[in-house]
């Protein structure tokens, strides 16, 4: 069930509720004199928290994206001959992949560390 996030109760209008990514549901507050007020304040701190999320998010899935480009071409090279390569064109194959292979682990740790600051990971 997809549910606005946040959410306000239409049973108690001055009730907040907070549904995370497992659809767990958490009451923010309960007050009937400041319920707006509050309401407010909280959604201007959660919208930059949806935002982090979203953050997070699409580093995650770049992270996911890399690191199986990054098994690809590990399989890949794998296959390739110990030597130098049979022809001209083996032996070029051979150093584009290895040359790709160390920007992706270069990407990959950038992008852990964007998630560690994030505080995600």
């Amino acid at each position: 069930m997809a549910v606005p996030w946040p959410w306000v109760s239409p049973l108690l209008p001055t009730a907040l509720y907070l549904v995370d990514q497992e659809g767990d549901w958490h009451v923010l507050f309960s007050n009937g004199m400041l319920g707006t007020v509050l309401y407010a304040c909280l959604l201007g701190f959660l919208l930059p928290l949806q935002a982090l999320l979203a953050r997070s998010k699409a580093l995650e899935d770049q992270l996911m994206a890399l690191c199986a480009e990054k098994t690809n071409l590990e399989a890949e090279f794998a296959r390739m001959p110990l030597g130098a390569g049979r022809n001209l064109r083996e032996r070029n194959r051979k150093a584009v992949v290895e040359q790709r292979l160390e920007l992706l682990n270069k990407d990959i740790s950038g992008v852990r560390m964007q998630l560690k600051r994030v505080g995600i990971k």
